[in-house]
């Protein structure tokens, strides 16, 4: 038997279920705005739903407190931050800011890494030995706030 699904750009009104799917399949607990959903709706995925989730996936790394709003979704490559004037990461020096930057990632990646391997430390451990080497052994890296890992 053969389904043929018609393109996303032509399914406007699937993007916010499949946003909320996408987002809770990769682990992410970010919520998205309304503004948000109502600008992915308008946009004309040619990569399809994968295209989609790579936006959504870029979104939910760029919020701030965890809210993906238009600005974290719309610029060039839908990840670029076309709205914001400065992003709220950049203050200070230099040194400041990167290190602001490189913990906030490690956090994240973290983070990710403990809910696929379930809070196992030395699954997650082996896990990213095949990654490139982070900044800092994952003992020395700034503390994960405790919750579930699933």
């Amino acid at each position: 038997m053969r389904i043929t699904l018609p393109p996303l750009r032509d399914r406007p009104e699937d993007i916010p279920l499949l946003s909320r799917a996408i987002l809770a399949r990769s682990g992410s607990e970010a919520m998205i705005e309304r503004e948000a959903l109502d600008y992915l709706a308008e946009q004309p995925w040619p990569g399809n739903v994968r295209e989609l989730a790579n936006a959504l996936h870029r979104g939910a790394a760029l919020t701030d407190d965890g809210i993906i709003r238009r600005g974290d979704v719309s610029g060039e490559g839908f990840g670029a931050r076309a709205d914001a004037a400065q992003p709220s990461h950049v203050v200070g020096t230099f040194a400041e800011a990167k290190e602001h930057t490189i913990a906030r990632f490690e956090r994240d990646y973290l983070a990710v890494l403990m809910r696929r391997c379930r809070g196992n430390l030395s699954r997650g451990a082996r896990g990213r030995r095949g990654a490139a080497s982070p900044p800092r052994p994952l003992e020395e890296a700034r503390p994960l706030r405790a919750g579930p890992w699933r």
